[in-house]
């Protein structure tokens, strides 16, 4: 028959007192063993005898009472090897192997010693002259500190195991697998989680970074390997992402972070790294990229509306005079009266206002050319570069440009900043175009502070409705009527000043006062550093 293997929750249950099994078919044996341990104590607790007669009793308690520390237990009872009998059922049978085991006898000839102790599983031997003396107090305290002993290493275990199960728990439900690679041995160990990141069976066992190097995507490889061998030379800690291509073609994306443990004279004995699996988070921004590259290329189309318009208006005016210029000089010459000066002040004139048309073009092309290379440029030159494509319609919109800009270096994206600016320019003129006010202004005011720029951009147009201030940030959100909006003018340019530009923007409505009179408006606020 074989028995349930004995827990530590089953033999902890005694707390205050050491339970002890005196295993004896002499009844004086039982009374001299209790007698001269009447006094004992360790840890603080005492002890609880129990007594049995025979073997057969000794298992039948032992099966119904699982926390007894330790058995006295006698060689010779029912028969000349019973208690050899009952310590062969308490390991094997009752799988027993906490409880500690001393055996009594007089019968030392048939029972020597060194024999029984190598052949079984017993934790101390006594003869049964032996039972008034020192050594008896001596063997129990060791016997009990035993037990004591491997409750603690299994309630440890425990422990450690129930740790490492939540670990494995946590890992699975975060994706994220660990492994260890020993320097010296050159032996590695991976975590279950890293055999489900990589589609591989548990049963194939990984035992080297050559063959988890395997998995990596062949694009990556070479980056990976190289950035692991220099931060080997170095003992650098590092983290990078790369792809995997694993057995079934899947390609995945992962997260590795590497740290090293040293020994106590510095040397190094494991690197030690921490794979997560950001496939889910990769394709979600993978996806906000395509998005966010649509709404950019639709930000660009409504910008380019806006300097259709804009460019209309800065022509109308040059072309009127060059038209103007062509009817006089036909009029003069059919009446005889156009004279070579006056042509060579036309020509004059009509070249100067083509070269205006000429350098408006420029100034719009460099606006729409593609440019992702960071540069140094001046805020001063950059408002000045963006009123020249707006002057027109602020103009004609009868809007008052109010400036104070400090004259600051930057490095970054110049033309991006300016595609922010405009849309701002433009949300401002669009809000105070339907305002019923004389005096329509806009305030621009750049500053330093510490290494980033504020700049702050309000208008008097009475401000954005309180319901509307938490989501005009929002891509196709528009306050504009009639669907005159896009929607998206706003939203390109938080993802240029945030994601781009590593800066911050936020809108708010603000009460000032201009030369004696009190104005309303929506004021923005772009902090964006010096350098990025």
């Amino acid at each position: 028959m074989h028995t349930k293997k004995f827990t530590c929750e089953q033999i902890n249950k005694s707390t205050h007192i050491w339970k002890v099994l005196i295993v004896d078919d002499t009844p004086d044996i039982h009374i001299m063993t209790k007698m001269n341990l009447k006094d004992f104590e360790f840890e603080n607790k005492k002890i609880e005898f129990i007594s049995a007669y025979n073997g057969s009793e000794a298992i039948d308690i032992l099966k119904r009472d699982n926390d007894i520390a330790l058995v006295l237990l006698d060689v010779v009872m029912e028969t000349p090897d019973a208690g050899l009998v009952v310590v062969k059922k308490i390991r094997e049978d009752l799988n027993n192997n906490f409880i500690s085991i001393i055996l009594r006898t007089s019968d030392t000839q048939n029972t020597p010693e060194n024999e029984i102790i190598t052949k079984f599983k017993i934790n101390g031997y006594l003869e049964k002259n032996e039972l008034g003396t020192s050594k008896l107090f001596s063997q129990v305290v060791t016997a009990i500190r035993t037990y004591q002993d491997l409750q603690t290493i299994s309630e440890t275990k425990k422990t450690l195991e129930k740790s490492n199960n939540s670990l494995l728990k946590a890992q699975e439900i975060a994706n994220i697998g660990n492994w260890e690679f020993d320097l010296t041995t050159k032996k590695l160990f991976c975590s279950k989680q890293i055999y489900n990141i990589y589609n591989i069976d548990s049963n194939d066992c990984i035992n080297t970074l050559e063959e988890l190097s395997t998995f990596i995507h062949p694009c990556d490889k070479n980056m990976v390997n190289a950035i692991y061998t220099d931060s080997l030379r170095d003992i650098k800690n590092y983290t990078i992402e790369y792809r995997l291509l694993l057995n079934n073609q899947t390609i995945k994306y992962v997260e590795e972070k590497c740290t090293y443990e040293y020994s106590d004279k510095d040397e190094t004995l494991k690197s030690n790294g921490i794979i997560h699996d950001i496939t889910d988070k990769k394709i979600y921004e993978n996806k906000v990229n395509e998005l966010n590259n649509i709404m950019t290329q639709q930000s660009k189309m409504a910008s380019m509306g806006n300097m259709i318009e804009n460019i209309t208006h800065q022509w109308r005016q040059p072309l009127s005079i060059i038209d103007a210029i062509s009817v006089a000089t036909k009029l003069k010459n059919n009446s005889g009266d156009l004279e070579l000066k006056t042509i060579d002040n036309s020509m004059d004139i009509i070249s100067n206002q083509i070269h205006y048309l000429s350098q408006t073009i420029d100034d719009f092309g460099n606006f729409f050319k593609p440019n992702k290379i960071k540069a140094v440029y001046f805020i001063k030159q950059t408002f000045e570069k963006t009123n020249k494509l707006m002057e027109s319609v602020l103009k004609n919109n009868n809007i008052k440009l109010i400036s104070d800009i400090q004259d600051i270096e930057l490095y970054g994206f110049e033309n991006e900043l300016i595609q922010v600016i405009i849309n701002l320019f433009n949300n401002a003129k669009d809000a105070l175009k339907i305002c019923d006010i004389n005096t329509k202004l806009l305030f621009v005011t750049v500053i330093k502070k510490d290494s980033m720029i504020e700049i702050c951009i309000k208008d008097n147009a009475g401000g954005i409705p309180k319901n509307d201030l938490n989501k005009v940030f929002d891509s196709y959100y528009t306050t504009k009527k009639d669907s005159k909006g896009t929607g998206i003018g706003l939203y390109m340019s938080k993802i240029i000043i945030e994601e781009h530009m590593n800066g911050n923007i936020s809108i708010n409505n603000t009460k000032y006062n201009y030369k004696n009179s009190s104005h309303t408006g929506a004021e923005i606020k772009i902090n964006i550093p010096i350098s990025i």
